[in-house]
């Protein structure tokens, strides 16, 4: 560090001195850092320019794609018996569609549970003995560590029901499940009933609910329909030597390796057996396996996974006459059949059942006299999707051309070019005002925020006047524009004025303008040739003559876009990798040098100055002492 003076010895104004020398110093330093600041607005110029090359280059994708002149419009005649929409492939032309049935979920309602004036709070246990239900047996109670187990369209689940449930946790424990069923239960208590319904709708939806308990599913939670199964019903029930505490258990904490469990089952109904795998990954747990063996194919047929009572993995399993096998489909150490107690699993057949369940139904319609089947009310016939509301009932339907629709992708287009041009135009014909250089520090803290913006917007400008990047960007894709397109048969569109969109006077640089009336008509009228005036492409890479304007513009856009990047970058670029950018570096470069000369010369003229002093002081102290010898 310089041991800077202040002068005393000589009266001079070091410092003062010292900075206005290092101020002509620091004019090749000032002169970089406006070089430097000048390259930055430009590549933001571009950058921003190029945003706008970037949209319109996605627009010109869009409109290469058929479906941007393919849009169609439907009607029904009566909403109420079925509403429709119109895809582009959808055919125009009149069609009926007659709903026979409507889909419709499973559901299954009890009767009255006499929960006490619709109490959600009475237990299970105490609505089975409560003295006002009428039964043919008043004593019948709930046993402890009942189940239930309810198939869906999902899979199934078997959930543990307790005579001190109350009947809204009853309702919380099986919808707990539905994600894994496909089936939910409300309570609703101005009724005293509950809903079982299938999250689903069509064939295929279901509400399936079966248990070993005789009285839970008639006569305590009073589902009609309930009977009693075949004596068919096993358990296979694992012999683990330790027992899961919970379902959170971890099944084998270590694990490293995924096994593959594989359980083989033959639904009834179904010729040979069927094998079910299932993944057991590093920190599985019990509760999680077992969710995800009820909601594959396997719960679907009516095989319940669970963890029962005594904390052994078990299978509820409808038809004894085929057993489940358990077998490790992972070749290694890891045994996983004997980590989860199956090896030797125990099994308890022929138990009796009872049971209840209900289906749901698809859709059926008659599609101009063509009969479809749909699993849901929403369905999608030749292109035309839709709703069904209402039964034994006729709808009308007709779809057109949706010119509005094509018309305003076009005018969206055009839109997109028109901002796009006049936006380069205008940066392109900007003033230049060399005499305006970016500001130092110093220059700034000498002038008004509102004069220091007015210099800055002036010393901005004109920046890229004529640029040729840009110039020739615009260029380009007004010549893609005029010329005809090659290939189109003799009579057919193959310019832009035939469609109603023209290019205005010579001082508007290349802006277009749509005769509304013409295009709309050209779209009606001949909508294939519309949009082969855009989307054409003869596959030819050589030359664009055959292509369509939209295929022209696209091509033109993404070399500019590519353009624009090699000079500028974008805002994730690295400045090594585009042309402004290394220059900034080498900018970057020469400035460091310069401060550290600049930081050199200044410690030198300090030196010097500081030498001088001392020289000063050192002959004011000799005067001194010649004076103190003359007395």
């Amino acid at each position: 560090m310089v041991n800077r003076i202040s002068g005393l010895a000589s009266g001079m104004d070091i410092d003062g001195m010292v900075k206005k020398l290092m101020t002509a110093e620091r004019i090749p330093l000032d002169k970089l850092n406006a070089n430097k600041q000048i390259l930055t607005w430009q590549r933001d110029q571009y950058r921003t320019l190029n945003s706008k090359v970037l949209d319109f280059r996605n627009a010109a994708f869009n409109m290469k794609l058929d479906s941007a002149y393919l849009s169609k419009k439907s009607s029904s005649s009566d909403d109420t018996v079925a509403s429709v929409t119109a895809s582009a492939s959808a055919t125009e032309g009149n069609y009926s569609l007659e709903v026979t049935k409507l889909a419709k979920a499973a559901s299954l309602t009890s009767g009255d549970l006499m929960a006490g004036a619709g109490d959600a709070t009475k237990t299970l246990g105490a609505i089975a003995t409560d003295a006002s239900v009428t039964l043919n047996d008043p004593s019948i109670t709930l046993n402890a560590n009942t189940t239930i187990s309810i198939t869906g369209g999902k899979g199934s689940a078997n959930i543990q029901v307790n005579p001190t449930d109350t009947v809204s946790q009853f309702v919380t424990n099986v919808n707990a499940k539905s994600s894994v069923t496909g089936v939910k239960l409300s309570y609703d208590s101005t009724l005293d009933s509950l809903f079982f319904v299938s999250t689903a709708t069509g064939d295929t939806a279901k509400v399936d609910i079966k248990s070993t308990d005789s009285n839970l599913l008639g006569k305590i939670l009073k589902l009609p329909g309930t009977a009693p199964g075949a004596t068919t019903l096993e358990t296979e029930t694992g012999t683990r030597a330790t027992a899961f505490a919970s379902l959170n258990d971890v099944i084998d904490p270590t694990l490293t390796a995924t096994q593959t469990l594989r359980i083989t089952y033959q639904p009834t109904g179904v010729a040979s057996p069927n094998n079910y795998d299932v993944q057991i990954t590093k920190g599985k747990t019990i509760g999680q396996l077992v969710d995800d063996i009820n909601s594959s194919p396997l719960g679907q047929t009516g095989v319940t996974a669970y963890l029962d009572s005594t904390g052994q993995l078990a299978f509820m399993n409808p038809d004894n006459s085929h057993h489940l096998s358990f077998t490790d489909q992972t070749v290694d150490g890891t045994d996983i059949v004997d980590k989860l107690g199956l090896t030797s699993s125990t099994r308890s057949a022929g138990q009796a059942f009872n049971t209840v369940s209900v289906a749901g139904n698809n859709a059926s319609v008659k599609f101009n006299n063509v009969v479809g089947s749909y699993a849901t009310n929403t369905f999608t016939i030749n292109g035309l999707t839709f709703t069904a509301k209402k039964e034994a009932a006729t709808t009308n339907v007709t779809v057109s051309e949706d010119v509005d629709t094509i018309y305003n992708n076009i005018k969206g287009f055009v839109d997109k070019y028109n901002d796009l041009i006049s936006t380069v135009n205008t940066k392109t014909s900007e003033t230049r005002y060399r005499d305006f250089t970016p500001l130092t520090d110093e220059q700034k803290t000498a002038m008004k925020d509102d004069d220091i913006k007015a210099w800055q917007d002036k010393a901005q400008s004109g920046l890229l006047h004529n640029d040729g990047i840009l110039t020739s960007g615009i260029s380009n894709l007004r010549s893609s524009l005029t010329k005809t397109i090659s290939g189109i048969p003799t009579g057919d569109f193959n310019q832009l004025a035939e469609i109603g969109i023209t290019t205005g006077a010579y001082q508007e640089q290349g802006k277009l303008y749509i005769d509304d009336t013409k295009l709309k008509d050209a779209i009606a009228n001949h909508p294939d040739q519309v949009k082969k005036l855009f989307t054409a492409n003869d596959g030819i890479t050589t030359s664009d003559d055959g292509h369509g304007l939209a295929v022209r513009l696209y091509d033109q856009a993404k070399s500019w876009n590519e353009k624009l990047i090699a000079k500028a970058g974008v805002s994730t670029s690295v400045n090594s990798g585009y042309l402004i950018g290394k220059n900034l570096n080498s900018i970057g470069t020469s400035i460091d040098k310069m401060n550290t000369k600049l930081t050199a010369t200044e410690t030198r003229y300090y030196n010097q100055f500081n030498a001088m002093e001392t020289a000063i002081n050192k002959l004011n102290s000799q005067s001194a002492q010649l004076a103190q010898f003359g007395k």
